[in-house]
C-alpha cells in the first residue's frame, strides 16, 4: 500500500513539474521579446521598470498564460511606467540607425496580430529609447553596461 501511494506522489509530482516549466520554443521567443522592450520600449529603456524582475516574475507564474498573455503582461507594465520624452539627437553615429538588426522573428511568434505590430514598430521606429542599460563608455569605443544588475548566484528555482 506504501508503494502505490509513493509511485502515485511520485508521478503527480512529476507531472506537476512538468506543466510548470516552459518549452524550449517558449523560452526562446519570451527572450527575444523581453530583449527587444528592455532595450527599445521608452519606460523599460530608460531604467524606469525592473525589466529582470518582471522576468523572474514570469518565471514564477509559470505557462499557464502561454507566451501571448506573458507578452501582453508585459506590454500592459511596461506601457503604465511614466517615460521621459527624448529630443533627438543629430548623431552620424546612431545605433538605431546603423544596426544589423533584423525584427522578422516577431512575425514568427504566435501572439496576437496587435502584439506583432506593436514589436514591430518598436523594433524598427523606436522612439523616446532610453541609454539605461547600454550607455556609451567614456572611451566612446564600446558600451558600458553599468545599470545593469550582476546576479552573483541563481538558482534554478525561482
Amino acid at each position: 500500500m506504501k508503494s502505490i501511494i509513493l509511485i502515485s506522489f511520485l508521478i503527480t509530482s512529476t507531472l506537476s513539474a512538468q506543466l510548470s516549466t516552459f518549452s524550449d520554443r517558449e523560452l526562446y521567443q519570451m527572450g527575444k521579446v523581453w530583449g527587444l522592450m528592455k532595450y527599445y520600449h521608452p519606460a523599460v529603456s530608460q531604467g524606469k521598470t525592473d525589466w529582470d524582475g518582471v522576468l523572474l516574475e514570469s518565471f514564477r507564474s509559470g505557462p499557464k498564460e502561454g507566451v501571448e498573455g506573458i507578452v501582453k503582461n508585459w506590454m500592459t507594465k511596461a506601457d503604465q511606467q511614466k517615460f521621459d520624452k527624448i529630443t533627438e539627437k543629430n548623431n552620424e553615429c546612431d545605433s538605431i540607425t546603423l544596426r544589423n538588426f533584423d525584427a522578422s522573428w516577431v512575425n514568427k511568434l504566435k501572439i496576437s496580430p496587435e502584439n506583432k505590430t506593436r514589436l514591430t514598430k518598436l523594433a524598427n521606429q523606436p522612439a523616446d529609447v532610453g541609454s539605461f542599460y547600454s550607455n556609451t563608455a567614456k572611451s566612446g569605443i564600446y558600451f558600458s553596461s553599468a545599470n545593469e544588475k550582476v546576479y552573483e548566484s541563481f538558482s534554478k528555482a525561482v
